[in-house]
């Protein structure tokens, strides 16, 4: 099993998020098994607000939180969803 943390930044898209993650809902689904695990995380475990307003809530505490005591520690990725640049 893959183990992914995405680390959400303030102002990210939901549209990106999804992005991420439905393709590997869809690889779990089609493989009828869990293939892929994944959960959101933030740099001080605080919910994450998006571009559209909704906040996210992240599942762990912070960056320094992301990792598991077990062999499978969520240490494959850290996906940062860009914030959305404002001039």
């Amino acid at each position: 099993m893959r183990k992914l943390a995405l680390l959400l930044l303030p102002e990210f898209s939901n549209f990106g998020l999804a992005a991420v993650t439905e393709p590997l809902f869809i690889a779990n689904w089609l493989a009828q098994d869990t293939v892929f695990e994944w959960r959101t995380i933030s740099d001080d475990g605080k919910p994450v607000r998006a571009s559209n307003g909704n906040v996210n809530g992240a599942t762990v505490s912070g960056i320094a939180g992301s990792t598991d005591d077990d062999d499978n520690g969520f240490v494959t990725l850290f996906a940062a969803l860009a914030a959305r640049q404002t001039a």
